[in-house]
């Protein structure tokens, strides 16, 4: 579930860190998007902000599984997870994965996690394609 806003350019990391805090929610003026390759592009903005809440099941103990945000769309931004920013989005970058350190994490039945990112427009309009919280399988480690 994604919710998306347009907004001016200027506080765009207090606006991220707050969102994903939780020291500020969306408002009325918010709305409810779908994403995916088939997604309607965002209505014309400088800046578009989406904000996705997610909860994570308990970590086994003896394994450590990392977490990423898999990302694909149009537009350069920022991404911030729970009140921190894990780094930029660039529309023409290699980079689809983002590492999400897990102290940043929260863990366990009835506690969520919030992903916020802004996506300015470069040569298309605004439009997320695929936001995903995955384990990376590859990397667990048996401890």
């Amino acid at each position: 579930l994604a919710f998306a806003r347009g907004g001016a350019l200027g506080q765009e990391r207090t606006l991220g860190l707050a969102l994903s805090s939780g020291e500020r929610t969306p408002d009325a003026s918010w709305q409810t998007v779908s994403i995916g390759k088939n997604a309607a592009p965002a209505p014309k903005a400088l800046l578009t902000w989406y904000r996705m809440q997610f909860a994570l099941p308990s970590p086994k103990p003896g394994v450590w599984v990392p977490w990423h945000l898999h990302l694909e769309a149009e537009g350069d931004g920022f991404i911030y997870v729970n009140g921190r920013c894990i780094g930029r989005y660039w529309q023409a970058g290699p980079q689809h994965d983002f590492y999400i350190p897990e102290t940043w994490l929260n863990f366990g039945p009835g506690k969520t996690n919030t992903v916020v990112f802004n996506l300015c427009p470069r040569d298309k309009d605004v439009v997320v394609h695929a936001a995903e919280i995955a384990p990376n399988a590859a990397d667990v480690e048996f401890r």
